[in-house]
């Protein structure tokens, strides 16, 4: 599944050629989740709910499509806020540093049966918090 959104073009994970791993693209384990900030995601609810995202792949072993419930389980678990689990990576949300509604960019894709998946953008966001970016820069 492939969806535009402004500028953006974002597929799933799951779904690009050769399965859930390209060469180039990152892998769970290769983000740094020690802080609360993983990427370039902005603001800082946005931040957490990201780090988060990337705990639950890095426990469930790569970028995998994923329901809700099993994320606020994980979240339950870890004691993240299950109310805040896709804050700003999925649908409309309030920004209250600029007064207004906010539409996420497709970090995720909603699938047909009620799962979600991780996009290319999602990963690419996350880049700054790679381990080997942290041991080059």
């Amino acid at each position: 599944m492939e969806i535009q959104y402004g500028g953006f073009r974002a597929r799933c994970v799951s779904e690009l050629p050769g399965g859930l791993i390209k060469d180039n693209l990152l892998r769970p384990e290769d983000i740094d989740t020690s802080r609360t900030q993983v990427g370039s995601f902005g603001k800082c609810e946005v931040e957490e709910a990201a780090a988060n995202l990337v705990r639950f792949f890095q426990m469930r072993g790569g970028w995998v499509n994923f329901s809700l419930p099993e994320l606020i389980e994980f979240s339950k678990l870890n004691e993240f806020d299950s109310c805040q689990v896709l804050f700003g990576l999925l649908g409309y949300w309030y920004d209250d540093g600029l007064g207004a509604i906010s539409e996420a960019p497709p970090y995720l894709v909603a699938l047909p049966g009620g799962s979600y998946c991780p996009t290319e953008l999602f990963i690419d966001c996350c880049k700054s918090s790679a381990k080997i970016n942290q041991h080059n820069g």
